[in-house]
């Protein structure tokens, strides 16, 4: 899986900017018979020209992540790796962020370096945390997201007092959900992917329920819920446990189960 992944992560590094940083080449071309100088105390500044702020993604974001899947964080494979300003993707060179926008609490908008091979490119991209910081989704112009998970341990958000048990499904999560990209979502009686959430169930029209029996709040819009699958017409059930993320608006809401994709909905 990580070799596919390889093709697609050197078209993100040209999105996050690649290359040997501005500061590199200028610091080799400074000083007298080739010798670089080093700056006076108090003179340096994350940027070459020093004429920038320095930038600083959140510690939520930061760490060691892999692809979400059944063999992610295997011990002594390379990881994607995100910094104070820079981010590296198995095991490749650094790449610079020159700007960084909060977008709310889980989610930054980045901007790369710009590629000097490709100077028109749009270097933004974007990084989601999700479920309790130990589930990120990378996202880019005209690419698919990719979802991570973390590698490096328990995440910066894990002991948030906003996560904290519920009785019930809160009811801003509750209603009739249609499945995106499915042409009679909502349709009910005629769809094959509407799932409807109550205060202690979710029902997944045509195929089964969850009876649920805990939930928990992991951050603002996530929460993470344990219960047994029951499947129509069968009498045997199995333990379950996924996380469900709503949007800021409350109108799309994603189920989120380890080593799969999100299952995204659409409120009807």
């Amino acid at each position: 899986m990580r070799k596919i992944f390889a093709i697609a992560s050197a078209t993100l590094l040209a999105l996050a900017g690649c290359g040997a940083s501005a500061s590199d080449t200028e610091a080799a071309e400074t000083g007298d018979a080739g010798k670089a100088q080093a700056p006076a105390q108090g003179e340096q500044t994350s940027d070459a020209k020093g004429d920038e702020p320095s930038v600083s993604i959140p510690a939520d974001f930061r760490g060691s992540w892999d692809m979400r899947a059944s063999d992610s964080c295997t011990p002594g494979e390379p990881r994607y790796v995100v910094g104070e300003n820079w981010t590296s993707a198995w095991d490749g060179e650094r790449n610079r962020v020159v700007d960084v926008r909060i977008i709310n609490a889980n989610t930054v908008e980045l901007l790369g370096e710009p590629d000097p091979n490709a100077p028109d490119a749009d270097q933004r991209f974007g990084l989601a945390l999700n479920g309790n910081g130990n589930g990120m989704t990378l996202f880019a112009p005209q690419m698919s997201s990719t979802n991570f998970v973390r590698c490096d341990g328990e995440s910066a958000t894990a002991a948030r007092p906003d996560q904290a048990a519920l009785n019930t499904i809160p009811a801003r999560y509750r209603g009739t959900w249609g499945g995106e990209g499915d042409h009679m979502a909502c349709a009910r009686e005629n769809s094959g992917q509407d799932m409807t959430i109550t205060a202690n169930r979710i029902v997944y029209y045509g195929s089964g329920r969850v009876e649920i029996s805990s939930v928990r709040r992991v951050s603002a819009n996530t929460i993470a819920v344990e219960g047994r699958y029951v499947e129509n017409g069968k009498p045997t059930t199995e333990p379950v446990s996924h996380e469900i993320e709503l949007s800021d608006d409350g109108e799309r809401l994603s189920e989120l189960f380890d080593g799969m994709e999100p299952f995204d909905y659409n409120r009807c």
